[in-house]
């Protein structure tokens, strides 16, 4: 009787444990969705539409204020990104002088480990600029 109880207490923390991780990132999910629904000006534009349901003639009117708030939008998320780098690079400037040729390559590679999709160089001569 002892074996099955500590079987079904076992059981249900299992069950307990995977129900509130996959809870829990479900709702991480939903939160950042619309911040990700803006990440290109189409996808901006989208979003827009879908949210208000504009009819055929509000379209027409409309249109050209959505494109021109989702290319400043697109301008704003290009020159933060710009300017983290630009932190990120004094960041490192500042700390290479304490630290020994392991730790400093160390830091050089971290960024190439943790980019993402969008943050790729275009070419390999830009990936090599930004290291030297």
């Amino acid at each position: 009787m002892k074996t099955r109880a500590i079987l079904t207490i076992v059981i249900s923390i299992i069950l307990g444990f995977v129900v509130g991780f996959y809870t829990s990132s479900q709702i991480a999910r939903h939160r950042t969705r619309d911040v990700k629904s803006l990440s290109s000006k189409e996808k901006f534009r989208m979003r827009t539409f879908s949210i208000i349901e504009p009819t055929e003639d509000q379209k027409e009117k409309i249109l050209p204020i959505v494109d021109e708030y989702a290319a400043h939008f697109d301008s704003l998320k290009k020159h933060t990104y710009k300017e983290f780098n630009i932190f990120f690079e004094k960041y490192h400037s500042n700390l290479e002088p304490y630290l020994n040729e392991e730790q400093i390559e160390h830091l050089r590679n971290f960024p190439k480990h943790h980019k993402k999709k969008h943050d790729k160089p275009k070419s390999p001569e830009e990936d090599d600029s930004k290291l030297q």
